[in-house]
């Protein structure tokens, strides 16, 4: 079955397993990266949310033999996971004053997101974006947000100003930051999932130049969008004064970076290909967040980028 055959086929069985009271559609969602995903969106009468459940990876079970009733059956127990976050009133979008202390922020790659930049409020950050969004709700494994638009902002009749000091505020607070050796993250993440190699384990178990370096993992308390915690007033800041040195920053993805202290050892160059390697081979498209390898200097608080790796993930 060709693969536009698959989705309206998938659309089709679920609309008719779902009922007419439900809307059942179609969507191509632009992801990070520009990465384009397909999905099915489920509309329920009255309610703001409709989750899309993406169908890619979907189609390619299907093509290993997964037959397309199981598949529906997956897609529909999803969407009913999903549907454990609470309801939420549509009034409170209209005014900015109920979402004030909800606003947080986030890191993509600027140059792979450029269509989205020019829809959204952001704030240049080395390579990077800074990116707003609406804390909504959580689960265990999933957040509820929601992405703040150019188009919000003149709802709202808001500056990037106020944005960006709602989310300095709230960032921090509602995800807070955690530092953890690589070595420990890699010891819990075998204990939690035997199976399935860390991405960070990859990306220095088999490179002997690290070994001599203690490298650690920041991220925040979710793992999810954790590298934002870079720019969290504290994180790296605590971390150099501990070492009482600079520090170094590897971005291993959207989610975790890796910190260590920088050494006039250190091939700067060296460390970047290596992130650019795994970029390419392990990382999937829309949880890679830069080539480079960033520097922070202590004594002033700022931040440089201090590789020449290529831009493009």
């Amino acid at each position: 079955m060709v693969y536009k055959t698959f989705l309206n086929q998938v659309t089709a069985n679920i609309q008719a397993t779902l009922g007419e009271h439900c809307r059942v559609s179609l969507e191509r969602v632009r992801k990070n990266n520009g990465l384009l995903l397909d999905g099915v969106c489920i509309e329920q009468p009255g309610e703001l949310i409709a989750p899309t459940i993406y169908l890619n990876s979907h189609y390619q079970e299907y093509k290993k033999g997964r037959s397309l009733e199981e598949i529906c059956h997956l897609v529909l127990e999803t969407y009913r996971t999903r549907c454990t976050f609470p309801d939420l009133d549509p009034s409170m979008f209209q005014d900015f004053g109920c979402l004030r202390d909800k606003v947080i922020y986030r890191l993509v790659n600027a140059r792979s997101n450029q269509e989205l930049l020019d829809e959204i409020p952001y704030i240049p950050f080395l390579d990077l974006a800074v990116i707003f969004c609406i804390y909504l709700a959580e689960s265990e494994t999933e957040q509820m947000t929601a992405l703040i638009r150019n188009s919000h902002l003149k709802l709202w009749d808001i500056g990037l100003e106020d944005l960006e000091e709602c989310g300095k505020q709230n960032t921090p607070k509602l995800l807070p930051y955690t530092v953890k050796s690589l070595s420990q993250v890699i010891t819990e993440f075998s204990v939690d999932s035997p199976d399935s190699p860390s991405q960070s384990s990859d990306l220095f178990d088999s490179k002997e130049d690290f070994h001599e370096f203690p490298l650690y993992v920041l991220t925040n308390k979710r793992n999810l969008y954790g590298a934002a915690c870079i720019r969290y007033p504290d994180a790296i800041k605590n971390f150099a004064d501990s070492r009482n040195s600079d520090v170094l920053i590897l971005p291993s993805s959207i989610h975790e970076v890796l910190i260590t202290a920088d050494t006039p050892e250190v091939d700067y160059d060296l460390i970047s290909q290596i992130v650019y390697d795994i970029n390419q081979s392990d990382v999937p498209i829309e949880d890679r967040l830069s080539n480079q390898v960033y520097r922070y200097c202590r004594q002033d608080g700022s931040f440089s980028i201090v590789s020449h790796c290529p831009e493009s993930i």
